[in-house]
């Protein structure tokens, strides 16, 4: 294997060749970096041309330990490795400090830490903000081996801002700087997303995290988790956990027992409230309805004892004088007298009938309640159709009239 080691830069090109002696002749190349088999492949700058390498615009990531392996039908061999180191300008770290804190006249001392082949010489510092860049003095800066810090100071307000840092080497200057943020100092923000585990559930969990023994089961406890820094502390932030009660303690635990009943008695007391309340409104509204119903039954009860009867009057003929032509005429006077009657005595309807058929005034007593049962009105004129009261209706049956026998039909529903 034949390399040129004297100056290998980012960006240049690689030649390696693998001098191979073997009979018979080998049929097959390979070609390793650092263990890895490499493959043919144009776009990421890898060429395979058997028994030679070609590594196209290599960089940082192209060094390393190269091997090539020759293969014939007795067998196999591999060469010695050989170390490829590529030279390349300073770059900034990726694991540091980005932002600073600090106070006015508070020194600040901040960090720049550089990747580069070889080792960055010297460091260059400088103070940027939107109105104005000044570089950093030497003597404020101090450097070994690819690092460097230097000691910041605000005076004013307008001093906090942006901390530029490049490193410098053999190859070239750090193209584009490490920049760091200088900031006024303030107490730490409260702390989110905490969470709290029983046991030891929070094995595992990401730094930082806090153990607590000694906690009483059955028990809510609050815990206070504070930030703090050189400028105060932080609000609190309060964290409520209520420790699980012990199964064993549960059923053997006369206070345990206690407690329960009483958190069971107090559960229930507001269920019994609402339940008394819903059944003291039904007893209310039955107790209306029970009175607003016997009043509308007393109600009906009095207006089916009240009936109404019926008096017809016709006023009798008398003859007038030969100054009336000599014609009959009626006297004008009332022919039906409503009479209202709270009570109704028994006998009462035939008597009335016994006066009527006696009496010649031109009044008699109808009974609606007869007349709607027994379907007849007796007037004056069908008086000679009347017999005698004291008739038995038992003459239908002897082949009475059929009027005089419907007349005693008539009185006997009286």
């Amino acid at each position: 294997m034949n390399l040129n080691m004297s100056n290998i830069k980012e960006g240049e090109d690689v030649y390696f060749e693998c001098d191979i002696q073997a009979n018979p002749k080998v049929f097959r190349v390979q070609w390793f970096q650092n263990g890895q088999e490499l493959h043919h492949n144009v776009t990421a700058g890898v060429i395979l041309s058997n028994p030679s390498l070609v590594l196209q615009r290599v960089t940082r990531k192209s060094s390393g330990h190269y091997t090539c392996r020759a293969i014939n039908l007795n067998g196999e061999a591999s060469s010695n490795a050989i170390q490829l180191s590529v030279k390349f300008a300073p770059v900034c770290s990726a694991d540091q400090k980005w932002v600073y804190g600090g106070g006015r006249h508070q020194p600040v001392n901040v960090t720049c830490n550089v990747e580069s082949h070889p080792e960055a010489s010297t460091f260059k510092w400088a103070f940027n903000t939107s109105s104005e860049y000044v570089e950093i003095p030497q003597d404020r800066i101090f450097s070994s081996r690819s690092r460097s810090m230097v000691a910041y100071t605000p005076q004013t307000h307008h001093d906090f801002g942006s901390l530029l840092c490049w490193g410098v080497n053999d190859v070239e200057n750090q193209k584009q700087p490490c920049v760091f943020h200088i900031v006024p100092a303030a107490v730490p923000e409260p702390v989110h997303n905490c969470s709290v585990w029983h046991n030891a559930s929070a094995a595992g969990e990401p730094e930082p995290h806090f153990t607590v023994t000694g906690l009483a089961p059955g028990t809510e406890y609050r815990l206070a988790v504070v930030a703090s820094n050189a400028q105060g502390a932080a609000p609190p932030t309060v964290l409520v956990h209520l420790t699980p009660i012990d199964v064993a303690e549960k059923r053997t635990s006369p206070s345990a027992a206690d407690s329960a009943g009483a958190g069971s008695l107090v559960s229930l007391t507001p269920i019994l409230a609402v339940l008394l309340g819903v059944a003291a409104s039904l007893v209310v509204c039955s107790v209306v309805l029970v009175v607003v119903m016997r009043a509308r039954s007393a109600n009906a009860r009095a207006r089916a004892a009240t009936q109404t009867k019926i008096i017809y009057d016709k006023a009798s003929p008398t003859a007038k004088g030969a100054d009336d032509g000599g014609f009959v005429q009626q006297e004008r006077g009332p022919d039906i007298i409503l009479v209202k009657s709270d009570t109704r005595v028994p006998g009462e309807d035939k008597q009335l009938v016994r006066d009527y058929l006696r009496g010649r005034d031109g009044s008699f007593y109808i009974n609606p309640g007869s007349l709607l049962n027994n379907g007849a009105v007796v007037t004056r004129e069908t008086e000679a159709l009347l017999p005698d009261p004291t008739t038995s209706s038992s003459a239908c049956s002897q082949g009475a009239p059929v009027t005089r026998c419907a007349r005693s039909l008539f009185r006997g529903g009286l």
